[in-house]
């Protein structure tokens, strides 16, 4: 039950990232130009470029107005 609350966890983490990074439309087109591959129980994915996308991690009184931001997105969704 742990493992499966801590797997929760990561994906979700790991889901967030990637909205930061890309647009929806771009994951959809990634997905399906992607594959799970039951042999090796993991997904194939084509080789892809992010162009002009640097990771800076901001400032606290950033950080907040960047949660209060990403917080409205959400209601939006």
């Amino acid at each position: 039950m742990i493992q499966l609350r801590q797997q929760d966890s990561d994906v979700k983490f790991y889901r967030r990232i990637v909205e930061m990074v890309m647009r929806n439309e771009d994951i959809a087109k990634l997905k399906m130009k992607s594959q799970f591959d039951d042999a090796i129980n993991d997904w194939v994915i084509p080789v892809f470029l992010l162009k002009n996308k640097e990771i800076t991690l901001p400032s606290l009184s950033i950080k907040k107005q960047a949660q209060d931001m990403m917080d409205e997105e959400k209601q939006h969704r």
